[in-house]
């Protein structure tokens, strides 16, 4: 098992708003100038409507956190301890020895991609996305 560590320079993630300084509702032209400039190798992807960002994802582990606690790395136990019983898991992919999940909290504008095998059940990646909509129909 192992654990990644929030420190000093983590930026902050709020669900149904942003990544760091990449906030729902930004240019693609923001989103790109914003990815220069980052801490991670990995940038800050985003689905856009109307040139406007609806959904916002980072897999950049450590770098990024909610309440500077929860960040990619994290047993899934605790996003469940953060945000009670999602309200939707999806099969996103079958591996050989692991599935994907996108454990799914609407209501918050959050999804966790888990990864899930013999060793536990880590937080791969996080979407970000509008309260009002769901993953379906904000992409």
């Amino acid at each position: 098992m192992f654990a990644i560590q929030a420190s000093a320079e983590t930026l902050p993630m709020v669900p149904g708003e942003s990544i760091g300084p990449a906030t729902l509702g930004m240019s693609e032209q923001e989103i790109e100038e914003i990815n220069t400039s980052l801490p991670c190798a990995g940038p800050i992807k985003a689905t856009f409507k109307e040139n406007r960002a609806v959904t916002l994802s980072t897999n950049c582990a450590g770098k990024y956190a909610i309440q500077n606690s929860l960040l990619m790395g994290a047993e899934l136990n605790r996003v469940v301890a953060k945000f009670g019983k999602p309200n939707n898991v999806i099969l996103d992919q079958e591996y050989e020895n692991a599935v994907a999940l996108w454990i799914r909290y609407d209501p918050m504008g959050i999804a966790f991609r888990v990864l899930a095998n013999e060793y536990g059940n880590f937080v791969q990646s996080i979407l970000i996305f509008a309260k009002t909509c769901t993953i379906a129909t904000c992409i």
